[in-house]
């Protein structure tokens, strides 16, 4: 519990810089996802979606018509 109430906190006091280069990963791994090098399963995604959105909702609300995109055509492979 005080684990997760810390990791809450983290997200939260997200820098500009750690914001960037969340939204650098999820891009990235959205085209791994399209170019099937990794699942969506395994690529672990989902969990930085849910932090983007705690940190920064409206880039959240950018990325998300993507995501749900990818996530229809790309769910059935591995």
């Amino acid at each position: 519990m005080i684990i997760h109430l810390l990791c809450i906190i983290k997200i939260t006091s997200i820098t500009e810089r750690e914001l960037i280069k969340l939204e650098g990963t999820i891009r990235k791994k959205m085209e791994d996802i399209r170019k099937q090098q990794e699942s969506l399963k395994d690529s672990g995604i989902g969990r930085l979606i849910n932090s983007l959105k705690k940190a920064d909702e409206s880039l959240y609300d950018k990325i998300m018509p993507e995501y749900k995109e990818m996530v229809a055509k790309y769910t059935i492979f591995k």
